[in-house]
């Protein structure tokens, strides 16, 4: 396949995947399809609906019925072999293009630019994926086989219950807040689920687990995340991954609540479960029973309304999804840069000439001569064409969060030079294009924009850099929480944090006296992410502070420093009027190792409320 071939197939995906994505997008935000059963299968078929279609019209490109979008003008275009049609002037033929393209100077097709810088960014996102895998995998640490008797039974159980004849391995980790299916026969849990669980509601985290395996749900999620990547400039593949996470998660839970016979007993243990989830998520999707727990509320609710849901087969769903597929692929425009049995014989260079209605010269002419090497001039337009033209304006909340907007272009190159735009709007859609992207070429100009003057424009690149990771930014966003907007101070605490550079802590440490409790909130999580040995005296100060949510981020940050100056601070928030600081404030102690932790703990057992005393219990028995 030619350069010109693959950009041609690129640019039909970008458009057949919009078609189906918008339609399913469309479907179920505006349509009324609340079904998740449907909307999982919707959401999967149109993922990877764009790639079929594209491919299935290009394996038909010799086809004349397959319809196809040529770049139109009125004068006749040269097509080199490589490079998109370029405009002539009017009135110009066959033997005129061939005097005026005497200058036969070498230059690299544009198809061939385009087509590197898409495989390059591509690549750069795998490689940031692949990366983020392997963090998880480190943060996981080692996984242990469960041998606890009566769990490996309740799980045989399910096995045969269910029909299931997979092999399905039960380990533990410690590092993991929430059960997880991994690949294609394993689940993971934390040990807490050995321990704190009913044998009730062990069955229904086990029975939620094999649901996302029977399912292969940890598969389509690295499939979702490799097509984000490699397809990076369509941002409804974003949309379509969150959704198939959570339409997953409902379906589990219907799947569980079936096979175990209870509801209310799936809801119960996934409210424990979820008591156990602190800190961010993970950095890549995962099939896990509560790592979204944005969902909670609803997915309890919908359990103890319907109890034990029926299972209600749609035979007619997935003809419905191909019959889609079909009619895009047969019906669709696709986008080519040549249109077969349109075409004049290709010159001996893969030249090809393509006759305007217009010129009736090259239409009549009888002895057509081969068309010459194309011109330099005139110089092709940029990647993105006019930028200010090509802005899509796009409302899509991602998990609860504002609207945003999405810059769709096939260039790297072309969002970096968006950054310097004259339109704000199109700068802050590049620098949030540029997070999603994540590829550390962005770096330099990101951190350029956090003094441009618009306050968005500035919070998108901090929060870009932020999912970039790289080191080269620290300086810029230490001094981006100097920013009169307290938005993008905030947004640069949060990166620094995502940062994890050692270098950030003073800056950190100085933003928790910021006016701006979201600030300090974020600056004390971020220094939490430093992995400091000892806690500034600031951030132990801040467990005092007038909000309860920075006094709880203090107090989470302080813990994973181990700090033992901080002990007699964390005793007395025992008795904070916020239920969530208390429980903190017992939780890191419970961390702390040394007597006067101890002694905090064994006062905590006093206490007037029987949920300190509980939880203070609790960690007391959990100390080695």
């Amino acid at each position: 396949m030619s350069t010109a071939d693959a950009l041609a197939w690129l640019l039909t995906y970008a458009l057949h995947s919009t078609l189906l994505l918008g339609g399913v997008w469309l479907l179920t935000e505006r349509g009324g399809v609340r079904s998740h059963r449907l909307r999982d299968l919707f959401w999967k078929t149109a993922l990877v609906g764009g790639i079929v279609t594209a491919t299935a019209q290009t394996a038909l490109q010799r086809a004349d019925w397959t319809p196809r979008f040529v770049p139109a003008t009125t004068s006749p275009v040269v097509i080199a072999a490589g490079e998109l049609p370029m405009p002539m002037p009017v009135g110009i033929g066959r033997r005129a293009a061939a005097t005026e393209a005497a200058d036969p100077a070498p230059a690299i097709p544009m198809s061939v630019l385009l087509i590197t810088a898409w495989a390059l960014v591509a690549a750069a996102g795998l490689a940031r994926l692949v990366t983020s895998h392997r963090r998880f995998s480190q943060r996981l640490g080692r996984r242990d086989p469960v041998r606890s008797l009566p769990v490996l039974t309740l799980l045989e159980d399910l096995l045969v219950a269910s029909g299931t004849t997979t092999r399905v391995r039960l380990t533990r980790s410690d590092a993991l807040g929430s059960p997880v299916a991994l690949g294609v026969g394993e689940i993971c849990v934390p040990g807490a689920v050995l321990t704190e669980l009913e044998p009730a509601q062990q069955r229904g985290v086990l029975a939620h687990e094999l649901a996302h395996l029977r399912r292969r749900d940890p598969l389509w999620l690295i499939g979702a995340g490799i097509l984000e990547r490699i397809f990076f400039f369509q941002p409804l593949n974003r949309v379509a991954r969150i959704s198939i996470q959570e339409s997953a998660e409902y379906l589990c839970d219907d799947w569980a609540a079936r096979t175990t016979g209870s509801g209310l007993t799936v809801a119960k243990s996934l409210v424990k479960v979820a008591e156990w989830v602190r800190g961010t998520p993970a950095a890549v999707p995962l099939a896990g029973m509560a790592e979204r727990p944005s969902q909670l509320v609803g997915r309890v609710r919908r359990l103890t309304e319907r109890g034990r849901p029926a299972e209600r087969r749609m035979r007619w769903a997935i003809p419905a999804a191909a019959a889609i597929l079909l009619v895009t692929a047969f019906a669709a425009p696709g986008i080519a840069t040549n249109r077969p049995g349109s075409l004049a014989e290709d010159s001996a260079d893969g030249g090809a000439l393509l006759p305007s209605e217009y010129d009736t010269e090259s239409a009549t002419d009888q002895d057509p001569q081969p068309a010459p090497d194309p011109k330099p001039e005139p110089k092709p337009r940029p990647v993105m064409g006019n930028l200010q033209n090509l802005k899509v304006g796009m409302s899509l909340s991602f998990d609860g969060s504002k609207d945003t907007s999405a810059l769709d272009t096939l260039g790297l190159a072309a969002l970096i030079a968006a950054l310097k735009d004259s339109d704000a709007g199109v700068r802050r859609a590049a620098a949030h294009s540029l997070g999603n992207i994540e590829s550390p070429r962005a770096t330099e100009p990101l951190v350029a924009v956090l003094r441009d003057p618009d306050a968005e424009v500035r919070q998108n690149a901090a929060w870009a850099l932020g999912n970039i990771e790289d080191r080269r930014a620290v300086d810029g966003l230490i001094g981006a929480l100097r920013d009169e907007s307290h938005e993008v101070r905030n947004s640069a605490a949060w990166a620094l944090g995502n940062i994890e550079d050692p270098r950030a802590a003073d800056a950190l440490t100085a933003a928790l006296k910021d006016e701006s409790a979201e600030v300090r909130k974020s600056a004390a999580w971020a220094l939490g992410q430093l992995e400091l040995t000892t806690a500034p005296a600031a951030l132990i100060e801040a467990m005092r502070d007038s909000d309860a949510e920075v006094r709880e981020a203090a107090i989470d940050a302080v813990a994973q420093t181990g700090d033992q100056r901080a002990v007699p601070n964390l005793a007395a928030l025992i008795q904070d009027n916020s239920p969530d600081v208390r429980h903190s404030a017992i939780s890191a102690l419970s961390q702390m190792r040394g007597a006067p932790a101890m002694q905090a703990l064994i006062d905590a057992m006093k206490s007037s409320d029987p949920e300190v005393r509980r939880e203070a219990a609790d960690a007391l028995g959990d100390r080695d």
